[in-house]
This record gives structure tokens, C-alpha cells and sequence, in this order.
């Protein structure tokens, strides 16, 4: 019959319409289908059972006593645990060659949000426009005498347009190693971009704020040398920085899973290995684009600024309260100053210098 071709959704639609009054004709026009489809389907509903509701087919059964033998409750407890992924969950709760495909669709319906909560704005980054910077957490160095193990921090940056990575492994997130790390980004860019997005470490940022953070007093005469603006991203919001973050989780499951099992007994040693993976990342073809990180680069580093010619001398910055005495300490020194700024406080700060790499 000609109205077994159409779908039961198409079918219902049909007879909801003509239960309402309305003709065969202009029910043909509103669905886009032959009037004879229409015909077929209203003879057969007069002449057997409404196919307004139908009944459950065999497979909807089927889906329904599948989903119910996963404890999705669980599931969705141990995906907020870190490093947890959809098919390790899938691996270990889907019944034995049942399809990952399918897992995560069901998942996915069962995790309640707010089509709010879900909505993005898409990034559409220029050339030669901001670079991202993060830390995570990094690979132990081992002591050849002592065999202990020393925790090692990733300092990676990442230009938003092209995704040109840099990286490298430092003992901590201090000042000193948070800008000497950004120095050798930017020699290994051979330029500055005039905006950097930084997350919200004390060396960077004093004070986090969702709409008024305060940036660190050293590190903006640091972004005033260099000529680029700090830009820090907003507490708890990843997707402020989505280039460096997806970067980050590349060099997580590609890097540090080729040195599982490999021992280093120097920092240097282990930069020198991540700089040659960093070799490979930039030139594998990226599948979205059809060319590769470094490839991308080279049509943004024209409008990259020159590095400074004068190397950036860092001060720091520290608060004293004038004694009784007339005197402020700095460095176990002390310093005589008019007497009517007595239990005042006044700035001072301490040049370093600091070389290119």
C-alpha cells in the first residue's frame, strides 16, 4: 500500500491533521507529500487500528533493557574525576562488545544541562594577534645518587591562530622562572604578539577577579618591555583559553605517554627530549586545516613585533614601614628617612638582570 512507505511520525502527523478538519489536499501541501500517500494512509486508519500512538517497537525494548543494566549514576560520578575519559568509562561499565557510539549518546542524554549553560561563542582569531600560556603539571626528574624523584612543572604556550606550541619543563612556577620561561617562548617565536592570555598564577596575577583581576607589578613592567597586554583569563573558565588548554591535553596523552616508562636524571635532559617532540607537533599535518602547525605560523610571524633590542631587567617589589628610628630595612641595610613619615609605608624594589636565552 501506498502509505506503508511513510514513517509512523509522518503516518500520525497525517491523521492529527485530518481529525481536524482539515482536507487531503492541503494536508498534502503542508508535509510536502502526494495526496495519494495522504489517501492511503487515512483508508488504512479507517479501516484498522490508529497509528496515532503506536506501541514500542522491538528494538526500543531492546534499548531500554540495555540502558537500564549500566549504572549511569556511577558513570557520571567518575567522569568528573580527573583524567577520567568517555571510553575508559565505556571499557569498564558497557556490556562486552556492545558499541562506544552509542554509549556516548546515551551518556550524553543522561547528563542534565541548561541548553544556557551549553551555549559558546565560536573564536575567530586573527594572525599575529595572542599567544595563550599555561602550566600543568609535569614529568619527575630522578636523582642518580639518591633515586628520588623530583616533581617537575609544563610551562606551554600557543599561539591562538596557527595552535605553533612551545613548551618546556621547569622545577617551579616562581616569578623568575615564570618570566625567564616566557623570554625563551618568545625567542623561540622570533617575535612578540601583541596580546597574551595567562591563567590566574600568582606570578602573573596577584589578585583574580572575574572582572577586575590585578595584575602582578613585575609582570607588567615585564608585558611593557616586551610591548604586548596581559589579558588574564576569568577564575575557573577554561574555555577562555581553549587553544593552549586543547594543546596541553595533546602533549598529555602523546608525550607523556611515549615517556611512561622512561627514566630522566636532569631537567635538561628531559627539555632536550620535549624539544624534539615539539619538532614533530609542529609539523604534523593537522587534520582540520590540511596543513600543519608550523606551516600556519609562517603566515602570521611577518606580523609578529620585534624583539627588544635591551634585555628586561626585573625589579621587585616589596613593601617597608619606616622604624621609629627613622630607618626602613632592605636586605639587612638601613636607610635614613625624613621623620615625619614614621610608621608610614612606602615601596621599594631590587633591579635583577636577566639575559636573553
Amino acid at each position: 500500500m501506498v502509505g506503508d512507505r511513510k514513517s509512523h511520525q509522518v503516518k500520525a502527523q497525517i491523521l492529527v491533521l485530518y481529525k481536524k478538519g482539515i482536507g487531503k489536499k492541503r494536508i498534502a501541501q503542508i508535509l510536502g507529500i502526494s495526496k495519494n500517500t495522504v489517501k492511503g494512509v487515512v483508508r488504512t486508519d479507517q479501516a484498522g487500528p490508529s497509528l496515532v500512538v503506536p506501541g514500542k517497537s522491538s528494538s526500543e525494548s531492546c534499548e531500554a533493557d540495555w540502558s537500564s543494566s549500566i549504572d549511569w549514576e556511577k558513570v557520571r560520578e567518575e567522569l568528573g574525576h580527573r583524567y577520567a575519559t568517555i571510553r575508559c568509562l565505556h571499557a569498564e561499565h558497557a556490556p562486552a562488545g556492545d558499541d562506544y557510539l552509542r554509549f556516548w549518546r546515551e551518556l550524553k542524554r543522561s547528563i542534565p544541562t541548561d541548553p544556557a549553560e551549553r551555549a559558546r561563542i565560536r573564536f575567530q582569531h586573527k594572525p599575529g594577534q595572542r599567544v595563550e600560556i599555561d602550566y600543568c603539571d609535569g614529568i619527575g626528574v630522578t636523582d642518580r645518587k639518591t633515586g628520588a624523584t623530583k616533581k617537575t612543572h609544563l610551562s606551554a604556550g600557543v599561539s591562538s591562530f596557527s595552535d605553533y606550541t612551545f613548551g618546556e619543563f621547569s622545577v617551579t612556577q616562581k616569578r623568575e622562572e615564570f618570566i625567564a620561561s616566557q623570554d625563551r617562548m618568545h625567542y623561540f617565536f622570533a617575535g612578540v604578539l601583541p596580546y597574551l592570555v595567562v591563567d590566574n598564577l600568582k606570578s602573573g596575577v596577584s589578585q583574580a577577579h572575574i572582572y577586575d583581576p590585578d595584575v602582578n607589578p613585575v609582570y607588567i613592567d615585564y608585558a611593557n618591555h616586551m610591548e604586548f597586554a596581559v589579558l588574564p583569563a576569568r577564575p575557573r573558565t577554561p574555555r577562555d583559553k581553549p587553544s593552549i588548554e586543547g594543546n596541553i591535553g595533546v602533549i598529555q596523552r602523546q608525550f607523556f605517554a611515549e615517556t611512561r616508562n622512561r627514566v630522566f636524571y636532569s631537567l635538561g635532559e628531559l627539555n632536550v627530549c620535549f624539544r624534539e617532540y615539539l619538532k614533530r607537533l609542529n609539523n604534523e599535518v593537522m587534520k582540520d586545516y590540511g596543513v600543519t602547525r608550523a606551516e600556519r605560523f609562517a603566515t602570521e610571524k611577518p606580523l609578529l613585533k620585534p624583539l627588544p633590542a635591551v634585555a628586561f631587567e626585573t625589579a621587585e617589589y616589596r613593601t617597608a614601614k619606616v622604624h621609629p628610628d627613622c630607618h626602613i630595612q632592605v636586605e639587612k641595610n638601613f636607610y635614613s628617612v625624613p621623620y615625619r613619615f614614621i610608621r608610614e609605608t612606602r615601596l621599594r624594589m631590587r633591579n635583577l638582570n636577566r639575559h636573553w636565552p
